[in-house]
C-alpha cells in the first residue's frame, strides 16, 4: 500500500488488503491522514510473496520500498504511516489488528513504529466512503507511524517488512457480486469466471471458495502530485500456478507469469486498487477429488478469458497450460490463436 502522512491526536482471514504509506498528523493517541505537497513518491517497489507452510493467519508476506522527494527549499519534518485494520475471522478477534511483524527503516535506520489508532473524523482519500450506497473498501482502524526528516530538495527510502492473512471465504462467493463499488467493473462478456452452465454435469466457475489480496494504492494521493514509478508484483500461490484460470487479477494491465503476476505504472494518479482474487475451490458434480484440474469446458469461456487478457501481457507458457488443461477443441483453438498477441502486448500505463 502506499504510505500515508499522519496527524496525531489524543490482516487476518477477514482482511486482504493493505496500502501505501502515507502522511499523518495529530499530537496524542490518535493520528489522522492529511495531504502533504511539500513531499512527492518518486518511486514504489511492492513484492507480496505467499508462504505455502507457513502460519495460516500470515501466509502473505510484504517487502516494500518507497523513495520520497522533498519538493521544497525548506527541511521538512512530518509523521509518516503505514495504515492498518482490524480483523475478523476464524479465531479473530475484530479488536485485533491484522497486519503483523511490522518493521521500517529509514535510509537503511532502523525505525520505532508506533501502533495508533485513527481519527475517524478527519481523514482525507479516495478511500473514504462516501453517500449511500458507498462502502469503503479501507476505513482504516490504525497505523504504524514514525517521523521522518528530509533535507531541502533531499530524497529519502523508506522500507517497510510485514505479514498479512489475507481473505478467503468459507463458501460459495461469486467474485464478481462482491468486488467493492471503487473497483472497475467488468463487462460481462469479459467474465470468464461465471460459466456458461448448460446442464448439471457442467462447472459452475462462479460457484466457488475464493481467495484475495489486495493492495491499496489510493493513500499514495496523500502526496503531492503523482507517483513517479510504482511496481506492485504478487506471487501466485504454487497450487495456482498449475489453474492460471482461477485468477482473476484487477485492474487488467498486468504481466502474468507462471509464478507472479505484476503491475508496473509511471506517473501514476492511482484511482482503484490492486486486488487479486482466485479461485481457492471450484465446485464439481463429481467431488471426489479434492483438487480437480481442468480447463474451459466451453468456446465461449475461452472467447471471455481472452476479453478480459486482452489489455494484459500473459507468458506463452501460461497460455501453454490452459490449452493442456483445455478438453474443448474449440476452446483450445481461440487460446491458441490468442496466444502470440497477448504475448506481445503492449501494456498501457497511467
Amino acid at each position: 500500500m502506499c504510505f500515508i502522512k499522519i496527524v496525531l491526536l489524543s490482516l487476518t482471514l477477514g482482511s486482504f488488503a493493505f496500502a501505501n504509506d502515507a502522511s499523518f498528523i495529530g499530537d496524542g493517541a490518535t493520528v489522522y491522514t492529511n495531504k502533504e505537497i511539500r513531499v512527492r513518491m518518486a518511486k514504489e517497489n511492492i513484492v507480496i510473496t505467499y508462504d505455502s507452510i507457513g502460519k495460516t493467519r500470515t501466509r502473505w508476506k510484504a517487502d516494500c520500498t518507497f523513495e520520497f522527494e522533498n519538493l521544497s527549499n525548506e527541511k521538512v519534518n512530518l509523521t509518516m504511516g503505514f495504515p492498518n485494520w482490524k480483523g475478523f475471522g476464524d479465531g479473530i478477534d475484530y479488536t485485533q489488528y491484522v497486519i503483523k511483524d511490522f518493521t521500517s527503516k529509514v535510509n537503511d535506520k532502523v525505525q520505532t513504529a508506533e501502533l495508533k489508532d485513527i481519527s475517524k473524523k478527519n481523514q482525507v482519500g479516495p478511500w473514504i466512503s462516501k453517500g449511500k450506497r458507498a462502502k469503503s473498501l479501507a476505513t482504516f482502524d490504525g497505523a504504524y507511524v514514525w517521523p521522518v526528516e528530509i533535507e531541502p530538495k533531499g530524497r529519502v527510502i523508506v522500507k517497510n517488512t510485514f505479514s498479512f492473512g489475507g481473505f478467503s471465504s468459507n463458501g460459495p462467493f461469486d467474485v464478481f457480486d462482491h468486488m467493492p463499488p471503487t473497483y472497475p467493473k467488468i463487462k460481462r462478456d469479459f467474465q470468464f469466471w461465471r460459466a456458461k452452465k448448460i446442464t448439471k454435469k457442467d462447472i459452475d466457475f462462479a460457484n466457488a471458495l475464493v481467495g484475495a489480496v489486495a493492495y491499496i494504492t489510493t493513500t499514495g494521493q496523500t502526496w503531492s502530485g503523482p507517483i513517479g514509478e510504482a511496481t506492485i508484483t504478487f506471487d501466485i500461490p504454487e497450487q495456482l500456478t498449475k489453474k492460471p484460470h482461477f485468477l482473476i487479477p484487477l485492474p487488467r494491465g498486468y504481466h502474468l507469469q507462471k509464478t507472479k503476476i505484476t503491475w508496473h505504472f509511471k506517473n501514476y494518479s492511482p484511482k482503484e486498487e490492486i486486488t487479486l482474487y482466485f479461485l481457492s475451490h471450484v465446485m464439481t458434480p463429481d467431488e471426489a477429488s479434492e483438487e480437480p484440474t481442468f480447463g474451459f469446458q466451453y468456446a465461449d469461456q475461452a472467447k471471455a478469458w481472452v476479453r478480459f487478457s486482452s489489455k494484459s501481457r500473459i507468458d506463452p507458457e501460461v497460455i501453454d497450460q490452459l490449452i493442456t488443461l483445455t478438453a474443448n477443441p474449440d476452446a483450445k483453438k481461440i487460446l491458441s490463436r490468442a496466444k502470440d498477441k497477448l504475448a506481445a502486448t503492449k501494456i498501457q500505463t497511467p
